[in-house]
């Protein structure tokens, strides 16, 4: 059984090698990195999972719905830095919503 604060625990504990670039662009803060994934909020969660998802690698990004439960301040960073990081990186980017607006 592992202990609360090791070195795999929270909620980056499984993605080693994330940029720490993309970390202070998305507004990561290494606080959170010490928490379990129950404890971070809509916002926080998918933060990390786009830093995931953007490893230097990284080619193409398929975003199916990856906005639709945050609220318009959260949206608006994430789209934001998103269409900026694809731009300079020359990734794809296919965005998936089903929303009318």
């Amino acid at each position: 059984m592992r202990k609360k604060g090791s070195k795999n625990d929270g909620a980056m504990g499984q993605a080693a090698g994330v940029d720490r670039r993309l970390e202070e662009r998305l507004g990561i803060e290494q606080e959170w990195k010490m928490r379990f994934p129950r404890e971070l909020s809509g916002g926080e969660l998918q933060r990390f999972c786009i830093a995931r998802a953007l490893g230097e690698k990284t080619k193409f990004l398929l975003a199916d719905e990856i906005s639709t439960m945050l609220d318009l301040i959260t949206q608006s960073q994430i789209w934001n830095f998103l269409l900026q990081e694809v731009k300079e990186r020359e990734i794809g980017l296919l965005v998936v919503s089903h929303s009318d607006g």
